[in-house]
């Protein structure tokens, strides 16, 4: 636009943007991990370098009363220099949006992956808690079946019936030994 126009507020505003571009690549480079957006940048600071220098080479030419030198600088040199920035910048931004894509996906598979190791786990457990309880569950009927059956026996005189073994020392265990018990006293 200083070609244009000539005005000295278009020189402030070329070097603000300037040292805005320099702090936003400095920013760039202490956020950029891969090699691929380092190159990227690497690009972008020379052809910000190069175009830097051609807006210094205009505005001398325009100094020095030259438009059509300003001109051509403008036309051949810093124009395309500005458009090839903007193409780095472009190639930043879809790299950065498949890197986004990409990394998206991979947190979506080990939420997936998570969720079935959490659901066979449960599942798992789920199972263990139900043979627990059938062991437990046949753990006391079983020698209380047994008990009630050589009750029955003794109620009806039968003493044939085998002494009960208890395999542990509860409850079930003192009512198998009082049953043994009390049939071979009824047998002698």
């Amino acid at each position: 636009s200083y070609v244009l126009r000539q005005n000295d507020e278009d020189i402030a505003n070329l070097e603000t943007q300037f040292n805005k571009m320099d702090e936003q690549i400095a920013l760039l480079e202490t956020v950029f991990t891969d090699d691929v957006m380092f190159e990227l940048l690497e690009q972008i600071k020379k052809q910000q370098e190069l175009f830097e220098g051609y807006a210094e080479d205009i505005i001398a030419a325009m100094n020095a009363n030259n438009e059509t030198k300003a001109q051509n600088l403008l036309f051949t040199y810093a124009s395309p220099t500005n458009l090839s920035m903007i193409a780095a910048v472009d190639e930043i931004i879809v790299y950065q949006t498949e890197q986004l894509e990409t990394s998206s996906i991979e947190t979506t598979d080990y939420a997936d992956t998570s969720k079935m190791w959490l659901n066979l786990v449960s599942i798992a457990g789920i199972i263990f808690v139900i043979i627990l309880a059938i062991r437990l569950t046949l753990g006391i009927t079983r020698p209380l079946t047994r008990l009630t059956e050589a009750a029955e026996a003794i109620a009806t005189g039968d003493l044939r019936h085998e002494d009960i073994e208890g395999k542990s020392k509860d409850e079930i265990f003192k009512l198998a030994t009082a049953s043994n018990n009390t049939k071979n006293s009824s047998a002698h």
